[in-house]
């Protein structure tokens, strides 16, 4: 039997702890990512994996590999919104990563530092 208010809260503590635990973690933050894109510059469509680890509280390294090219990266960002910058085939840029409000994965905006048009990918955790 439950003895007063604070017993009440002890067991909607529990149940909270219990329910939580039993939900599906968010996929954003630290871990492999299967990317999908659009290159608007030239209209291609592409697949790749992308690697997001984090360095520091706020701090963050990325990998990607698309169409057998590698790209490298490193951000700042809470987990949620991470801004980057990144190189590979002998360019540099710029993604910001916004989690997805499903918690699928990150809607990410790209660009080529110098271009006007900014590219749009697709990750979702997996691999």
């Amino acid at each position: 039997m439950i003895h007063g208010f604070r017993g009440y809260l002890g067991v909607a503590a529990l149940a909270g702890a219990l329910i939580g635990s039993a939900l599906p973690g968010h996929a954003r933050g630290p871990g492999n990512y299967n990317v999908s894109g659009k290159d608007a510059v030239n209209g291609g469509a592409y697949t790749g994996t992308s690697t997001l680890t984090q360095t520091g509280s706020s701090t963050w390294r990325i990998t990607w590999r698309v169409d057998g090219v590698n790209f490298t990266g490193s951000g700042l960002g809470d987990g949620d919104v991470i801004a980057l910058n990144f190189a590979g085939r002998g360019r540099t840029g710029v993604a910001l990563l916004k989690a997805k409000g499903d918690g699928s994965g990150y809607d990410v905006s790209w660009i080529y530092s110098g271009d006007r048009t900014v590219s749009f990918e697709d990750w979702r955790k997996g691999r």
